[in-house]
């Protein structure tokens, strides 16, 4: 049976060792990430935020706690198991976009069909990349480089890219950070469309409060723990 979870943490904690003590990052955090919702994540720096997003890309393993992605526990996986899931199941989208700026938009779409062991043919994930590229906004854009196009532009091909394997969680990490306002608004509207389109589950972090108000859910994380919903 297809879980209704995109991801689940649960009593997930992250304590560092320093040479002052021991530092705990995360306490005892659960979360349901469902598919077809977006939920943002909103807290001061210093929060945890950056903790809990790399646990939820498998970037990190937590001190305790379990970690499941599209219903496959990671608690003991290898990191062979952790890159192909990170490859095939989890699309991240970063604040600095990331893009080769050798390569075209729709090159530049493309580059994560080039590593996923879900072979199509070029001609078919081509097809997909400049549906995804359409879908954003830039269709008349698809032959296009990096260094000629504005920042919003730049961040809509970097969301482009993050679908192109359809992933079941995709994670945004202050995606409008270095934006101007109306282009931030237009990036968070574009990410919150995608469950709507898709059985993606999309958590934004960010600062913004505008933003975090776009999503289906929003939360707040304070000094490790979920400080509560915001309504």
């Amino acid at each position: 049976m297809t879980s209704p979870l995109a991801a689940q943490l649960t009593s997930v904690s992250m304590v560092y060792s320093t040479n002052v003590g021991e530092v705990r990052a995360l306490n005892e955090i659960s979360i349901s990430f469902n598919k077809s919702e977006s939920l943002a994540i909103v807290g001061r720096s210093g929060c945890g935020k950056s903790t809990l997003i790399s646990i939820l890309a498998l970037v990190r393993s937590p001190t305790s706690g379990s970690v499941i992605i599209d219903g496959a526990s990671m608690e003991s996986a290898p990191e062979a198991v952790k890159a192909q899931m990170r490859s095939e199941k989890i699309g991240i989208i970063f604040q600095a976009f990331h893009l080769d700026g050798a390569s075209t938009a729709v090159e530049n779409v493309m580059l994560p069909w080039l590593f996923s062991r879900r072979k199509t043919s070029k001609k078919i994930a081509r097809l997909r990349a400049v549906e995804l590229l359409d879908r954003c906004g830039l269709g008349d854009l698809v032959d296009r480089r990096p260094r000629e196009m504005s920042g919003g532009q730049r961040q809509r091909v970097a969301i482009a890219r993050s679908l192109m394997n359809d992933p079941a969680l995709l994670i945004a990490d202050e995606p409008t950070g270095s934006l101007d306002e109306d282009t931030a608004e237009m990036i968070a509207r574009t990410l919150t469309a995608v469950p709507k389109d898709s059985n993606t589950s999309v958590v934004i972090v960010t600062h913004d409060r505008d933003v975090a108000a776009m999503a289906d859910r929003s939360i707040r994380l304070a000094k490790g723990c979920i400080e509560g919903e915001i309504s």
